[in-house]
């Protein structure tokens, strides 16, 4: 019986890491052996190839999902020089699994043919305090208990087909009502949270170092809540970091989420790039 899981241990941020230093990790020997048939001069370029499809074919992941909002949306509809993705951001309870960044952020959480729908009222409940556009992007199977769940409320709704399109249901409608300035404060950094501080009301707090984060967060909760959504986004833009160039030239679709979201730098990319070159072996 093949074990899909193992491919997930594959398409990880550190296995991929690994991989460009290692050029072999124990997941990916043990995935050749049991998905891939191997020959003197395959590349591993064309082994991920393969892993990839049989993701496709029999186990469409969370990564597989993240990889191809990653593909169509950032990459296909928008652009790397005006838009920007995040994953895995936490917000209070929960964690964004994509969010696309451009003039507004849209949050996506992922529920894949292999998920359950538990936690996803309290996902969406979290993501409304901090960003006014959330969609559910889901399977086929999943579509109509997502829709009765959310149906008449402001999320969107979008399918990832058989086909590998995206299919959108519904369009998720802004919801500035739930936002909260301290869930706000609380996703950002603390030099992020300085400038939003300094640009919007002049100083910061002139207080010792224990009473400082508190007098910040009272601050900060002064300024108007859409005033912070907007500079949320903008700082948002500016975590990821990659060069574009390399990132379009060198990186294949199927590895375009794990590299953009280690926010590589050109040596690493350059490494990424020689290993995928490299025979197999």
């Amino acid at each position: 019986m093949n074990n899909y899981s193992e491919i997930n241990k594959v398409f990880t941020r550190s296995s991929l890491k690994n991989l460009i230093e290692e050029g072999t990790s124990e997941s990916y020997e043990n995935c050749i052996e049991q998905f891939v048939k191997p020959t003197c001069l395959m590349k591993n370029h064309d082994i991920l190839q393969i892993l990839y499809n049989v993701l496709d074919k029999n186990y469409r992941n969370e990564y597989y999902y993240k990889n191809t909002l990653l593909n169509k949306l950032l990459l296909g509809t928008h652009s790397l020089n005006t838009s920007a993705a995040i994953s895995e951001l936490p917000v209070r309870r929960s964690k964004a699994d994509f969010i696309l960044v451009n003039g507004n952020s849209e949050v996506f959480e992922i529920k894949t043919e292999l998920d359950t729908l538990d936690r996803l009222p309290l996902q969406i409940e979290d993501y409304y305090k901090v960003f006014p556009l959330v969609s559910v992007l889901t399977s086929e199977t999943n579509y109509y208990k997502v829709y009765q769940l959310f149906k008449g409320s402001n999320i969107g709704i979008k399918i990832l087909t058989r086909r590998n399109t995206i299919s959108i249901k519904k369009e998720p409608l802004p919801n500035f009502e739930q936002l909260d300035s301290i869930s706000i404060f609380k996703v950002l950094r603390k030099s992020e949270f300085e400038h939003i501080i300094t640009t919007k009301i002049g100083s910061l707090p002139q207080v010792n170092q224990f009473d400082y984060y508190k007098e910040c967060m009272e601050l900060f909760t002064t300024i108007p809540i859409r005033e912070l959504q907007t500079e949320l986004n903008r700082i948002l833009k500016k975590r990821i970091i990659i060069n574009n160039r390399l990132f379009s030239t060198i990186v294949p679709m199927e590895l375009k989420s794990l590299a953009y979201f280690s926010n590589f730098t050109d040596d690493e990319l350059l490494k990424m790039d020689m290993f995928l070159q490299n025979e197999w072996r």
